[in-house]
């Protein structure tokens, strides 16, 4: 093999063996550039992180609200939005309940309906219109996607975020305006700009 072929082979090589990283350094770049513009310190950012995992764990502990339910906890700044569906309203007094009793909860915004859960179906149509709301907003010049979380249940697309009236404004129009949005419920905070 000669000292070209001996090369290009050491290329492909590497390339190759490469990867399978470059999601890991493209999805670490991506984190790097969100938390660098998040509005919320990177404590906040961690105690986010914390209650969404400590919902989930207690929700998933009580074994009749996990047989009998389908709820999503997200939380932002501290305020938490729990959405889904539970089969009666004891449960859903109660999944509120261990909401409410974790560490470092602000404010929770019940969005829990009564009734069936959600088809797999649904849940796959919701991704699919949180997909294009947010590739909508990513669009637009006049809002910084990076500032508003984007959730759908039931085609009810939830904008949740730390932004100027303006900027919800204009994220609400967004919204309003993708196929699929039955409508759009603000669990903004406000900040002044």
């Amino acid at each position: 093999m000669n000292k070209k072929s001996s090369v290009i082979a050491f290329l492909l090589l590497t390339i190759f063996s490469l990867q399978a990283c470059a999601p890991v350094i493209i999805a670490g770049a991506a984190g790097g550039a969100s938390v660098a513009n998040d509005r919320r310190s990177t404590g906040t950012i961690v105690d986010d992180q914390g209650i969404e995992s400590k919902a989930s764990f207690e929700l998933n502990s009580d074994k009749e609200l996990r047989k009998n339910s389908h709820l999503s906890v997200i939380s932002f700044n501290k305020v938490v939005l729990i959405i889904g569906q539970v089969a009666n309203q004891q449960l859903r007094d109660r999944a509120i309940s261990k909401i409410r009793k974790l560490p470092n909860v602000k404010k929770v915004h019940d969005e829990i309906s009564i009734g069936t859960a959600t088809s797999l179906k649904t849940r796959s149509n919701d991704a699919w219109i949180t997909t294009r709301v947010k590739t909508a907003m990513i669009r637009d010049k006049n809002l910084n996607a990076l500032h508003i979380k984007v959730i759908t249940e039931n085609g009810l697309t939830y904008l949740m975020g730390m932004v100027s009236r303006a900027e919800a404004d204009v994220a609400v129009d967004i919204a309003q305006h993708v196929k699929g949005v039955r409508g759009v419920v603000k669990v903004f905070e406000y900040i002044e700009r």
